[in-house]
């Protein structure tokens, strides 16, 4: 059996395994081949171009499109596969150069009202120091890391709440819910310990569509508003699902 033979039965066996349409060999050619030639170039020159062709671009293709599977296009490879990637060190240089140049020059708080004296606005001093306090730049720095590795994450706003039932009712920004002084940080959840609690995809004028209400932290529900949402790369809604309500990671 000759080589090419070869080629073709193993790619006809990865198609059918993979059980979907997958292109045969020789549409492969036909959608990757190079263009016809429009000169008057010689059958030689011809049967030169195909040869290289058939020898370096075909396998190639082939690969792709065994790798990619039945529906022949990306898809999210799972929480294990893109923890592994954070060990490429060539995938890590282009992450940790987004974070660190996405808050190298961080953020200047400032006010239009005035304070006699030309002394500091003290809304402004606290603020300040309450960013340092809860290390506010490292969590958006970190933030930025694991949406560039796993496609998004949330960072929970510890009120010192541990009521099951009180961590379900929304978090709004009163005396209510929110007291002063019971901020005790803010906490990243890495994705693969996060789920989707109910959403809505059933009325996309809604604001709400496809967004969930409620996220489900290793099986503890939590309403969405006592967290912040870090994404990117957002796919379309009818991939959100896939990759649990997160975007397509950057890794």
């Amino acid at each position: 059996m000759t080589a090419k033979k070869q080629k073709r039965q193993l790619f006809r066996a990865v198609a059918v395994k993979a059980g979907a349409a997958i292109p045969t060999y020789q549409e492969l050619r036909r959608m990757y081949a190079p263009p016809a030639t429009l000169g008057r170039a010689s059958a030689e020159v011809k049967a030169a171009m195909d040869a290289a062709f058939e020898a370096d671009v075909m396998p190639m293709i082939t690969s792709a499109y065994s790798i990619l599977g039945a529906a022949a296009m990306p898809r999210f490879i799972g929480y294990p596969a893109l923890s592994g990637l954070t060990q490429n060190g060539l995938i890590r240089a282009g992450v940790e150069m987004i974070a660190d140049e996405m808050t190298r020059k961080w953020i200047d708080i400032n006010t239009t009202q005035s304070v006699a004296g030309g002394e500091q606005n003290p809304v402004i001093a606290d603020l300040k120091t309450d960013m340092e306090t809860f290390n506010i730049k490292t969590l958006f720095h970190d933030a930025s890391r694991l949406t560039s590795y796993f496609g998004g994450c949330l960072a929970f706003i510890d009120t010192g709440e541990d009521d099951p039932a009180a961590l379900m009712t929304p978090l709004y920004m009163d005396e209510s819910t929110f007291k002063p002084g019971t901020l005790r940080g803010l906490r990243l959840i890495e994705p693969f310990n996060i789920s989707p609690g109910f959403y809505n995809a059933s009325d996309p004028l809604a604001n709400d569509y496809f967004k969930p209400r409620s996220w489900f932290i290793l099986g503890r529900e939590v309403h969405a508003t006592r967290f912040l949402y870090f994404s990117s790369a957002l796919p379309p809604s009818m991939l959100i699902p896939a990759y649990n309500f997160f975007g397509i990671p950057l890794a």
